[in-house]
């Protein structure tokens, strides 16, 4: 009889264990490999961030470059990502996930390290657009080595804890980069984001990818836009998807480069200030993204897709009337609140 209600206990245990939600940190549990790309998720991440609240006046005082001619630049590193997206993720499953990786981030090490040498805007773009592909290289291998490592089970926890890596390193990216430049010296945000991503890149080098069985019917390089074009015909909703991220896109850009000189030349702020109030955003980012995502399976995701888009716009436009410090720190957070919610 005793046995039978220890057997009970235990099987009623096992229920609500299984019940149980996974802890974010047991992403780090499902192998030493995935633990491993994590790190190497967060390094690249922060190495992107140290640049960030540099590269604008880097351009405007030291190339002595206009306001056009930077948008003009900074696009070249998206046209390029976009471009070579495709092509990138068609030869990462011809030759292998780790070496497109490892060869992409070398590409963002070298480029980060020129830059602190250019003399001009011609070099710059060139060096831009260099970036745009180590970066394409990089992003579409990640997720297929992130398939090829986790579990069908635990893919869901691995894809958050990868976006919870990103993150973290851009979150402390825009306040090292910052302190760097105003602490230590213009230039030290290039050496050590170059330096960063060389020791990504050995990180890389040790992950252990499993053997991926080859499929019978190769894939063609254009078969994500055809299996997009066949899911948006049967949901509409996946069009209004796109062209919000496309929008997002666009915000993102003029939040990179536009407010960033936007704040040197009316407020005069410090490289050390402006970083510090890029991360702070980015905290309130990471603390509200979980949080807002419970809600919205809970509510539903339009309400906080709208809400949060409309706090993103007011928070973007009353930039326009700042006149201290102080405020720009709260309109960054007030932004980042209302990208965590939608």
């Amino acid at each position: 009889m005793t046995a039978d209600i220890s057997s009970g206990e235990k099987t009623s245990d096992t229920r609500k264990d299984a019940k149980r939600p996974a802890s974010p940190l047991s992403a780090f549990a499902i192998s030493r490999d995935f633990s491993i790309l994590l790190a190497s998720v967060a390094v690249v991440a922060l190495g992107f961030g140290i640049l960030t609240p540099i590269i604008p006046k880097f351009a405007v005082e030291n190339l002595d470059m206009s306001e056009a001619q930077i948008g003009f630049v900074y696009s070249l590193f998206a046209i390029t990502f976009a471009l070579f997206m495709l092509p990138a993720g068609y030869y990462a499953d011809k030759i292998g996930r780790k070496p497109m990786i490892i060869s992409g981030i070398l590409i963002f090490a070298v480029t980060t390290l020129a830059l602190a040498f250019i003399t001009d805007m011609y070099q710059f773009a060139l060096l831009r657009a260099i970036e745009g592909i180590g970066a394409a290289m990089v992003t579409p291998a990640a997720f297929a080595l992130t398939v090829d490592l986790v579990p069908e089970s635990k893919r869901g926890i691995a894809m958050g804890a990868e976006g919870t890596a990103q993150l973290l390193g851009g979150l402390g990216g825009p306040g090292l980069g910052g302190l760097l430049a105003g602490q230590i010296g213009f230039y030290y945000p290039f050496y050590v984001a170059a330096a960063l991503a060389v020791a990504c890149a050995i990180l890389t080098a040790f992950i252990r990818p499993p053997a991926v069985k080859a499929t019978e019917k190769k894939p063609s390089m254009f078969s994500m836009f055809q299996s997009w074009k066949r899911n948006a015909a049967q949901n509409r909703a996946l069009w209004a998807v796109t062209s919000r991220g496309f929008v997002m896109g666009i915000v993102q850009g003029l939040w990179n480069l536009g407010l960033i000189l936007f704040w040197y030349d009316r407020l005069g702020m410090t490289e050390t200030e402006l970083g510090l109030a890029l991360s702070l955003g980015m905290l309130v980012m990471v603390l509200g993204t979980i949080p807002f995502g419970a809600m919205s399976d809970r509510f539903g995701r339009r309400p906080f897709m709208i809400l949060g888009g409309t706090i993103m716009v007011l928070g973007l436009g009353l930039n326009v009337f700042v006149t201290d410090v102080w405020q720009v720190f709260v309109l960054v957070s007030f932004s980042e609140f209302g990208a965590a919610m939608s």
